[in-house]
């Protein structure tokens, strides 16, 4: 008897296909947000360090309601890093993964939503979107707070929506029977938002708007009205209160930023439409025009959705408008205007973070345009020619995706400095290497983003991060035992300096070379210390000239010279004293450190004329005085111009120590001990 296969087509339900390509959906969109999670974005950004700062300090026992410092006022996400951090590590890898599950919740929350409103093609179309464009995928990816946002606003909709249960896919129906407890739930999460991200406090509109549209419709009776609305709003008011409470009381730096970003606002007001104008249009753009400009969150100026995906987003909006009669259709275009508002009345737009709240509202007007082209075409069966054709244009959208965050992204200049590459890759190499002992890091402008970089990447304890700026300065080598350098890509070592006191380095370390044209990411440089250090700086005492005043004739020796309890004046060199105006002053002064700083502390060196009037100067230290250690020496380059009115004649240079607090200068002592006033006097310059 033979055995005959057959095909039961009754099992396709629309459910079921809808279940299994919602499926898939989730999977691709899983692997956008968790594949390459080390690279991409390339290191930690400042913001994300400082929110993992900001969890830590609830680990160890604070419990902000509302932050003042770090623009990081909502303090939701800084919680939910207290949870997994411990866990998972305090780690920018641990901290993203709660944005990476987060952006993956979002999806099932919106189609949940956009299904109940819409339809499920609609649904399913705006999971595409979400799953696989930039806008979503990038803000999963990256440690910060904005992504809880629209996760904790679709979970408030959605439960509202349930409440007064006014139907949706199959039509507009009167506010009947309210669920109570949906209401309750939805008010108390429009409440909890406000914990979220800045632009909640203009999202929060919605529920009052709403109420009061359905009341003017009808489809909310007067009887009823009052009661939903002090169950909703009170609850939301409820739970939002201790926020908003602490928010007036004690506002801090997010709220003295939001005041700085008030100009589109202030123009408004003084009756000046253009710049409203301006950023809306702008705005509305970042669809299929020209996206975020800056690089922190995108290519610069690659758009949200793209041509075909943007078409479709404003097909949908066209059809929200002409049916804003319905409920369903009118609660997304107010969610559009709200969530994009931020954006539109702040500078610099268009702004994907501060448009944010926006981003479930923005991708479901791509799903209702595309249900509005396929019910065009054909008669609505559930998975005709039309869904497949949208299901290319989705997996397209997705490898333009693929390209830009993986490929064209993570290597621009901009962007590696942004997420300080150059420093995680050097810290990851020196974890997996078996060097030890302190680390001397070059970085421009060394501030607590890259000691917050080097805390929680670096896992070596004894390396001992300190800072300098190998462009203009150099801790020197000490006279016994080896000194490391870390010197990244983007420093250009001082080439005097560096020829004079690296010359024997080896390097210990580097990094990859992408290509031919570009230097190594970083170089770990090992030079060894030892006698030859003190007999070169010794040479250069010796040959440094000092002298008391202008009207003095022999030189005040022998040095050094004392400044305070700080520093001690070992000599300098000066590389050419012949200089024409517009010529570049190129002078190498040696600072022995006498003891810890505690305070703010710079340096000057001053090119002067007979009557002290200041023709060319640097001020500056560029191995910041907290990183000092007894008995180091410290070689600081002064390199300026010399003014282009200079006279031809005789000039003189002058060096000191002050606190760029009270510009109060150290009190300078010569050997002997005798007062040298505020400065040190060196050697003659010729203008000519």
């Amino acid at each position: 008897m033979k055995s005959r296969l057959t095909f039961d087509v009754s099992r396709f339900t629309p459910h079921r296909v809808e279940l299994a390509l919602f499926i898939i959906l989730l999977l691709i969109a899983a692997f956008f947000r968790f594949y390459c999670p080390d690279t991409v974005p390339p290191g930690p950004s400042h913001d994300e360090l400082r929110m993992m700062d900001l969890g830590e300090h609830i680990v160890e026992g604070e419990r902000p309601i509302h932050w003042t410092v770090s623009y990081s006022a909502e303090p939701l996400f800084m919680y939910l890093l207290a949870l997994v951090m411990p866990v998972l590590g305090f780690t920018p890898f641990g901290a993203r993964l709660v944005t990476r599950f987060a952006g993956l919740l979002l999806i099932p929350l919106v189609h949940l939503l956009a299904r109940r409103l819409f339809g499920r093609r609609v649904a399913l179309v705006t999971s595409g979107v979400l799953a696989v464009t930039w806008w979503p995928v990038f803000f999963s990816r990256v440690a910060l707070r904005g992504i809880t946002l629209p996760l904790a606003f679709v979970a408030a909709v959605y439960f509202l929506w349930r409440g007064l249960d006014l139907g949706g896919a199959s039509g507009v129906c009167r506010v009947r029977t309210v669920r109570w407890g949906w209401l309750a739930l939805g008010g108390g999460m429009m409440g909890l938002t406000w914990y979220t991200f800045t632009a909640a406090r203009g999202l929060f509109i919605l529920l009052p708007v709403l109420l009061a549209y359905l009341a003017l419709v009808r489809l909310i009776r007067a009887e009823q009205l009052w009661r939903i609305a002090l169950v909703a709003l009170g609850l939301a008011a409820a739970v939002a209160a201790p926020f908003v409470y602490e928010m007036k009381v004690h506002p801090g730096a997010p709220e003295a930023r939001m005041r700085q970003l008030s100009g589109v606002v202030e123009e408004l007001r003084a009756g000046n439409l253009t710049p409203l104008i301006r950023q809306t249009v702008n705005t509305l753009g970042m669809f299929t025009l020209t996206g975020d400009p800056n690089w922190r969150y995108n290519v610069s100026g690659r758009p949200a959705f793209g041509p075909v995906l943007g078409v479709l987003a404003f097909l949908g909006l066209s059809v929200s408008v002409v049916r804003w009669r319905q409920p369903r259709y009118f609660l997304l275009l107010l969610w559009l205007l709200l969530g994009l508002a931020p954006s539109m009345l702040t500078p610099d737009a268009p702004s994907f973070v501060r448009a944010i709240g926006a981003l479930p509202a923005a991708v479901t007007f791509v799903g209702i345009g595309a249900v509005a082209v396929w019910d065009w075409v054909e008669k609505p069966n559930f998975f005709p020619k039309t869904g497949f054709l949208l299901a290319i244009i989705l997996a397209l959208s997705g490898l333009s995706t693929f390209r830009a965050i993986f490929i064209v992204w993570p290597v621009q200049p901009q962007v590696r400095e942004i997420y300080q590459a150059s420093l995680t890759e050097a810290f990851q190499a020196l974890n997996r290497s078996d060097l030890e002992g302190p680390l001397w890091i070059s970085e421009p402008f060394p501030d607590d983003r890259h000691l917050l970089l080097a805390r929680r990447i670096l896992r070596h304890e004894e390396s001992e991060p300190r800072w300098f700026d190998a462009s203009r300065a150099l801790i020197l080598p000490p006279d016994d035992g080896v000194r490391r350098y870390l010197i990244a890509d983007f420093v250009t070592p001082d080439p005097v300096l560096f020829a004079h006191w690296m010359s024997g380095a080896t390097v210990v370390l580097e990094g990859e070379v992408p290509d031919q044209a570009r230097e190594p990411a970083y170089r770990i440089y090992q030079v060894e210390g030892g006698p030859w250090v003190e007999r070169e700086l010794a040479e250069i005492t010796a040959r440094s000239t000092v002298f008391a005043d202008l009207e003095a004739q022999q030189p005040i020796v022998p040095l050094p010279a004392r400044f305070g309890e700080a520093a001690t004046f070992l000599g300098y060199e000066l590389a050419d004293d012949r200089l024409s105006p517009g010529q570049e002053v190129h002078l190498a002064v040696y600072w022995r450190v006498r003891g810890p700083v505690y305070g703010p502390l710079s340096s000057f060196a001053h090119l002067i004329d007979g009557q002290s009037h200041i023709v060319g100067q640097y001020d500056g230290f560029d191995v910041p005085p907290w990183h000092w250690e007894p008995g180091a020496v410290i070689a600081q380059v002064y390199r300026f111009p010399v003014g282009q009115d200079a006279q031809p004649g005789s000039y003189w240079l002058e060096v000191g120590l002050y606190d760029p607090q009270t510009m109060e200068r150290l009190p300078v002592v010569a050997r002997d001990g005798a007062s040298l006033g505020d400065r040190l006097l060196l050697q003659e310059v010729v203008v000519y």
